[in-house]
């Protein structure tokens, strides 16, 4: 039988009503942004990098998939 590789998936969720600041995990080398609730009104977010850090607006989540390497 063949091995499985699972998506892996990043879920940050703020229920504070000000901003928090998480740090994105070293696991990959990039996250690729599938999900993020905040408001359309802000420039969307498509990539982050291992080890940044990333600000979540209160009462929002994103869900982040690490990019595979080919």
């Amino acid at each position: 039988a063949g091995q499985l590789d699972d998506d892996v998936l990043l879920i940050m969720l703020n229920a504070e009503g000000a901003p928090l600041r998480f740090k994105i995990p070293n696991a990959a080398e990039a996250w690729e942004v599938i999900e993020d609730t905040r408001s359309e009104a802000y420039e969307p977010i498509r990539k982050v990098k291992g080890g940044e850090t990333l600000e979540l607006l209160g009462r929002t989540a994103i869900i982040l998939e690490k990019v595979r390497v080919t």
